[in-house]
């Protein structure tokens, strides 16, 4: 494209400039960089699980309980589930546990704008916006949780618990800018 005809269409102009500093930009004492994997994670719930498949595990110190194991597939990989015993299930530290709430790793219960970052690029209690999100969720995130898949330019954005919470986890991931304060 020659410059006269980026002169004549100023879209053109601004979406140029705007290349230039998606890298890496900081405004207003907030930075902004772009590229950064964003996925969801959730709290399933047991009644949504049945595979049929019962499997038995030890909770803590106490006894043997049984589960669907589509279930503890989902709270292996999510890191809680709510139980019909109107308790949560996690795993973490290779046991499981029990809770009167899903945790993040402060021990902390896990409210809606949780994320879990790579702690060496986002420390704890950061508080971080997607811009491309602000309209669909509740913004700033706090930075309070880590996950082992969670390495480097990746967030894992709490969603909540159940069915929609999941599909609302393939609705944001993606990769997206993120900004925050300095």
């Amino acid at each position: 494209m020659l410059i006269t005809e980026i002169m004549l269409k100023p879209n053109w102009l601004f979406l140029l400039l705007s290349m230039k500093l998606m890298a890496c930009t900081t405004v207003e004492s907030m930075t902004c960089e772009d590229d950064w994997q964003i996925t969801g994670y959730f709290v399933p719930i047991e009644n949504d699980y049945n595979s049929g498949l019962p499997k038995q595990i030890n909770v803590g110190s106490g006894k043997a309980i049984f589960f669907d194991s589509s279930f503890l597939a989902a709270v292996k990989l999510e890191g809680w589930g709510k139980t019909n015993h109107d308790w949560y299930l996690g795993f973490y530290g290779n046991r499981w546990h029990k809770s009167q709430y899903p945790l993040n790793a402060q021990g902390k219960p896990l409210i809606l704008s949780s994320i879990a970052a790579d702690i060496t690029k986002l420390p704890f209690d950061r508080h971080i916006y997607i811009p491309a999100l602000s309209t669909s969720m509740k913004q700033p995130f706090k930075v309070n949780d880590v996950g082992q898949a969670i390495k480097g330019k990746h967030i894992d954005i709490y969603t909540g618990e159940g069915k929609k919470a999941q599909l609302l986890t393939y609705k944001i991931t993606n990769k997206h800018q993120v900004c925050w304060k300095n």
